[in-house]
């Protein structure tokens, strides 16, 4: 009886469980971890009939398995978001309103939600556990396939987003237990990796904190120490989530091409001061006046070391949501950026969020300070004066 009753008990574990990541065996099922921006996730992989199974592997792009996952020589061009498309494999075989996650969603199932590292009916894998509702997902580790082998038994997942400074390559989860915070990477899209399909949500996230009406911009009290009041929304935007116009540094105009022989200062950046804040080479200060500059790279640094930042959806466009000391909040849309001279004309909208310093370079020419800043990385680092980025502004 004594046995009986242990093995009733950890049936029982089990079942609950399971029925935490299901709520029966008619796979997929929505799962609401109620994210900010609405998003469900699947209970299990493409080709999958259960949350611990791997399912198929697919090459980025293709909504077909293949025996042998190899190097080939040329990649069809087919746009920098799959999702919902025909190269979409969750939106092909499962239909309806399944795709491929974007990177953005990644990174908000991330901020969102607790993990942990356990063993599903014998399959080892991640869970997600939401902050908000204890509503769980599981993902499997089911590495990923090169040429006719297994690769490392990781978290290996595509996105929908391909990288945008190459056509080679395409955003992934990858996500080890030896590293998790390295849980958004690029691969070349001849991998082979699994599919965890979503469906987007349309969660409004606006509220009174963002901006008191609709007379932009506002300055936004974030009780940062220096003082520093960051502006709702971007140059040339009406809204926090307008991507607004694309500028080389200095520059006060937009641009037709962003490339080193249109720039206006070419090679003589240096003349324009270590600091163009308030100058007339300052776009916020030339456009919106007032005491409105272009912050500088240490007022950048502020607002992500003393502000926490979240992954949303603000009606409709990925971003990241800043949160201050004082609670006051700011809205930071992925608007890309610029760089015709590489990337031929192509950007990284909805994948990346790249914003101006007034603040120059003087160790490397031809280059000022900027933040950039990605899935699961904030880089705020130098980059060419000529490319074209989005400028927030500031003021005291």
């Amino acid at each position: 009886m004594k046995k009986r009753f242990i093995f009733f008990a950890l049936s029982l574990v089990a079942m609950t469980a399971n029925a935490q990541l299901c709520p029966d065996n008619q796979h997929p099922h929505m799962i609401d971890l109620d994210l900010p921006s609405g998003t469900k996730w699947a209970c299990c992989n493409v080709d999958a009939s259960k949350p611990e199974e791997f399912g198929g592997y697919y090459s980025w792009g293709e909504t077909k398995t293949r025996d042998v996952f190899e190097p080939h020589q040329g990649f069809n061009s087919v746009g920098l978001n799959i999702a919902g498309t025909e190269y979409d494999v969750a939106h092909v075989k499962w239909g309806d309103s399944w795709v491929i996650p974007t990177s953005a969603q990644i990174e908000e199932l991330f901020y969102n939600c607790t993990n942990e590292w356990l063993t599903e009916n014998g399959v080892n894998g991640v869970k997600f556990i939401s902050k908000k509702n204890g509503s769980s997902i599981f993902l499997p580790f089911a590495g990923y396939r090169l040429n006719r082998g297994v690769g490392d038994f990781n978290t290996c997942y595509w996105s929908a987003n391909r990288h945008p400074a190459t056509n080679k390559e395409a955003v992934c989860l990858y996500f080890s237990k030896k590293n998790k915070m390295d849980y958004c990477d690029s691969k070349e899209r001849y991998f082979g990796f699994t599919v965890r399909p979503v469906v987007s949500g349309s969660k409004p996230t606006r509220g009174a904190s963002y901006c008191p009406d609709d007379n932009h911009p506002h300055m936004i009290d974030l009780g940062l120490p220096s003082g520093t009041k960051w502006a709702c929304c971007n140059v040339d935007a009406n809204s926090p989530e307008e991507t607004g116009g694309y500028y080389s540094w200095g520059v006060t105009v937009t641009q037709k091409l962003y490339d080193k022989s249109s720039y206006k200062y070419n090679y003589k950046e240096s003349s324009l001061g270590s600091d163009i804040a308030g100058t007339k080479y300052d776009v916020a200060h030339v456009k919106w006046g007032d005491s409105w500059v272009m912050p500088t790279i240490d007022q950048i640094r502020e607002l992500f070391g003393k502000a926490s930042y979240d992954a949303i959806m603000f009606n409709g466009v990925y971003g990241r949501l800043f949160t201050g000391p004082s609670g006051g909040k700011i809205f930071l849309p992925y608007a890309g950026c610029r760089d015709d001279q590489y990337n031929k004309g192509s950007d990284d909208y909805g994948y990346a969020g790249a914003y101006w310093s007034s603040t120059y370079y003087e160790t490397y020419s031809s280059s000022a300070f900027r933040v950039r800043f990605i899935p699961g990385n904030t880089d705020t680092w130098s980059k060419s004066s000529y490319e074209g980025c989005s400028v927030r502004p500031v003021s005291k």
